[in-house]
Order: C-alpha cells, then sequence, then structure tokens
C-alpha cells in the first residue's frame, strides 16, 4: 500500500511473489486500483469508468495467472512473523 499524497510504502501491506509474472501482474493491479484513487480524488467522471475496465482486466490476469502459477503470495506481516520464528529457533550445528 502506497500513500497518494507522499507516496511512502506500507511495509505491513506489501506482498512477496515466488514468480515474476504474477508480481508484475499484481504490480498492474495495485497501479489500476490507484489510478482510479487518484480519479476519485479529482472527480473525473470518464476517467473512472476507463479506470474500472483496466481494474477488471487486472483482476482477472492477476488471478490466472496465480492460480495458475501456484503463487498467492506472502504480505509483509506474514513474511515479518516467520522471519522472528526463525530466529528465535535454538541454533543447530552438524558435528
Amino acid at each position: 500500500m502506497r500513500d497518494l499524497e507522499t507516496g511512502t510504502l506500507d511495509e505491513d501491506f506489501s506482498t512477496i511473489f515466488r514468480t515474476m509474472p504474477v508480481a508484475f501482474a499484481y504490480a498492474e493491479l495495485s497501479a489500476a486500483l490507484e489510478r482510479r484513487a487518484s480519479a476519485e480524488l479529482e472527480a473525473s467522471d470518464s476517467a473512472e469508468i476507463e479506470n474500472e475496465s483496466d481494474i477488471v482486466a487486472s483482476e482477472r490476469a492477476f488471478v490466472s495467472l496465480s492460480h495458475r502459477l501456484g503463487d498467492l503470495g506472502v504480505n509483509g506481516i506474514s513474511a515479518k512473523a516467520w522471519e522472528r520464528e526463525r530466529e528465535s529457533l535454538p541454533v543447530r550445528r552438524l558435528h
């Protein structure tokens, strides 16, 4: 998630994917959603209709690739939780 005014990213809402095609499809979907949010702020009716079709097409592409490649992504909160769990495990040494 990105703040439209400042452009700062919220790492808790980031998503990590295993495959590049799914990551790019997700990026395109996110960009379409941001364009719609921006158009709503500007109150532009023609841009909103155009952006709605972009969102539908982007969402279909993302869902299709995600299911076909078995890559649903992991959000930032889960990734941090896994990292904390890994760090809390005892260190095992092989001799």
